[in-house]
């Protein structure tokens, strides 16, 4: 089989493997399926519409950090 060939099998096979663990590399993946890094990235993209992003934690502010914060706005720096 060729390495570079997408059948509907090979996407499925990919579609799956990025079901069960969302953060698997690309590289990683290219190599559990036996096609190149590049395939893999048009696979991802362009046939499953998945995008790579990174989760950002955010902390949720109290009513005091934003009395803390007031405070620190109207205390001049010099």
């Amino acid at each position: 089989m060729l390495r570079g060939v997408l059948t509907e099998v090979k996407i499925l096979d990919i579609s799956d493997r990025m079901v069960k663990s969302q953060t698997k590399s690309l590289r990683k993946l290219a190599q559990q399926t036996n096609i190149s890094y590049t395939t893999a990235h048009k696979a991802v993209k362009q046939e499953l519409n998945l995008y790579p992003y990174k989760v950002t934690v955010v902390l949720e502010l109290k009513p005091a950090d934003h009395e803390t914060y007031s405070l620190l706005r109207v205390i001049p720096w010099c």
